[in-house]
């Protein structure tokens, strides 16, 4: 459920950049939001999985305990946070801390300056990718590094949108900050495919393709 989410917003994403028709669009809703509710309700686990999101005082101590255990973590973090390493929370408060909710360890320890470091961070590396991105020399090489930027972006955000309840929990690793080999590895190959696009630019840009 989380990858095609996510592999959905990207396509989305990538189509409206590359100036695909509206019929286009309208084909791939027409297409991908069938199947995605049919996904959705031919397995009990996700159908629980989306009424813990939209009801999430129904079972407090359940399907919703993590997502609580994770916005206590960051209200407690409060404006400077407790410092690194000194949070609480990543011992025995959180299931998973290590993976998919090491974002709520970041907000308890580094408090709400530290999220926004982040952001700031995430948004700088966004925008650099993005502009290395038009400058290269092929339109693919444009829409791989504007790809693959998205790829970090959007992955990010939905990371941190569970934490905040804004997404239903979808089990994506935060980039660079999970814990997994196999997450590190596909993040780490990802900046790689931007930086081989940055050696590719041309003066012109795509304009002159």
């Amino acid at each position: 459920l989380s990858t095609a989410l996510f592999v959905f917003f990207l396509a989305a994403v990538m189509f409206f950049i590359a100036n695909v028709g509206i019929s286009w669009f309208v084909k791939f809703f027409l297409i991908v939001l069938p199947l995605f509710a049919l996904m959705i309700l031919t397995e009990e686990y996700r159908i629980q999985r989306i009424l813990s999101f939209l009801y999430p005082e129904k079972d407090p101590l359940g399907a919703s305990y993590q997502v609580n255990a994770a916005l206590t973590a960051l209200s407690e973090g409060g404006f400077w946070g407790k410092g690194l390493g000194n949070g609480v929370r990543k011992i025995a408060g959180i299931p998973e801390v290590q993976s998919d909710f090491i974002f709520a360890v970041w907000g308890e320890e580094m408090g709400f300056l530290g999220v926004l470091f982040y952001f700031l961070l995430l948004t700088v590396f966004t925008l650099k990718a993005v502009s290395v991105s038009l400058k290269a020399g092929t339109r693919f090489a444009c829409f791989l590094g504007l790809g693959c930027a998205f790829i970090i972006f959007f992955q990010s955000l939905m990371n941190c949108g569970v934490i905040v309840r804004f997404f239903p929990s979808t089990g994506v690793p935060l980039p660079f900050f999970s814990s997994g080999g196999s997450s590190l590895l596909v993040t780490l190959s990802v900046c790689g495919f931007i930086l081989n696009v940055s050696r590719k630019k041309a003066d012109g840009g795509v304009s002159n393709v």
